[in-house]
Parts: structure tokens; C-alpha cells; sequence
């Protein structure tokens, strides 16, 4: 396990290589652990929605589980906003206040109903590129 520090270390070339086992290691047993616990959430999640109110609890190891709520993320109303106020709307997609729903475009293209999309098409751009670390075992798939 790697220990942080307050101060940045610089790692040598050699270092990285030498702990890239235990990385691909912690990758692994991380997968293993998300995937195991996502089975334990699809048996208890459901008895729980099915008795509001209630929670689990192991009185010998004080482990509780029980359903939250969190807010989601707000989204506006851009059909009622352009209906309401044009004006406002349109300076709103000039600030980038719009954000692309892909899945939404898509199914639109599949319905082939609107001929908008395809001048709407002429401005589209290409997304932005991230970059993620990958570390593989030779053999492995993806």
C-alpha cells in the first residue's frame, strides 16, 4: 500500500515499474470488490424499498443498512424556458449553459421525423479528449 505524504514525491521510472504489480493488484481486487458488492445491493436494496422506514442492523458487528436520498443535480426546463422567454433562452445557450444529451439526439436521429437534425449535424463538435490510466496484465481483457 502506498502512504501519502504532505510533501510531493518524485518518483523514479524504476519505482513506478516496481510497484506496478501491486497497482495492477489493488485494480483487480477494486473490480472484484464493486462487482461482489453490486450482487449484495440487488438482494438488499430491494427488501428495503419494500419496507419503507426500515433498516437493517447486525447488532455483533453494528453494520446498518438502509436507504438514503440524495438530490439529484437540477436540470432546466429549455422547452418551457424558449417558449416563456426566447430571449432568454438563446442567451443562456450563448453563455454554454446547454450541455448535448447524446441519447436523446440519438433517438431523435432514429425516429428520422425531424429534418432539423440534420442541419443541426453541421455543428456538432468533436468531444473533448480525456486521458485514463490503464494498467493491464499481458493477456487480460479489457
Amino acid at each position: 500500500m502506498i502512504q501519502e505524504t504532505d510533501e510531493q514525491e518524485d518518483f523514479t521510472r524504476q519505482h513506478l515499474i516496481n510497484i506496478l504489480p501491486s497497482a495492477y493488484s489493488a485494480k483487480r481486487t477494486a473490480a472484484d470488490t464493486k462487482s461482489s458488492y453490486e450482487d449484495y445491493q440487488k438482494i438488499i436494496k430491494p427488501w428495503l424499498e419494500a419496507h419503507p422506514g426500515e433498516q437493517l442492523y447486525d447488532g455483533e458487528t453494528e453494520i446498518t443498512a438502509a436507504l438514503g436520498s440524495r438530490a439529484g443535480t437540477p436540470t432546466l426546463d429549455w422547452r418551457t424556458l424558449a417558449e416563456a422567454n426566447p430571449e432568454l433562452a438563446l442567451w443562456a445557450l450563448k453563455m454554454g449553459l446547454a450541455t448535448f444529451n447524446n441519447k436523446a439526439f440519438d433517438a431523435l436521429e432514429t425516429s428520422a421525423q425531424f429534418a432539423e437534425l440534420v442541419d443541426l449535424k453541421g455543428y456538432l463538435m468533436p468531444g473533448g479528449e480525456t486521458r485514463t490510466l490503464h494498467i493491464t496484465k499481458k493477456g487480460d481483457k479489457r
